[in-house]
């Protein structure tokens, strides 16, 4: 999901500095501002949640490594 978030922030991005190499229409009922508002209003949500996945993911193997030293230790 991550990934898919990045790719579309790059779209967008592209698509709003860089007028010949990307084409994207989706602004036919005016919902081009809207969109603009919420992707970006959204995106220190997404920014803290990957932060907080590479955190727990990080403790997690720490406790793995310390248990498995633990239980080397201790045989």
């Amino acid at each position: 999901m991550f990934a898919i978030t990045i790719n579309f922030y790059i779209f967008l991005v592209v698509a709003m500095f860089n007028k010949h190499a990307v084409t994207v229409i989706f602004n036919h009922f005016n919902e081009a501002l809207i969109e603009y508002i919420i992707y970006f209003a959204i995106l220190p949500v997404i920014i803290y949640s990957v932060y907080y996945e590479i955190k727990e993911t990080r403790q997690r193997r720490k406790k793995t490594k310390n248990a498995r030293k633990r239980s080397i230790i201790n045989k």
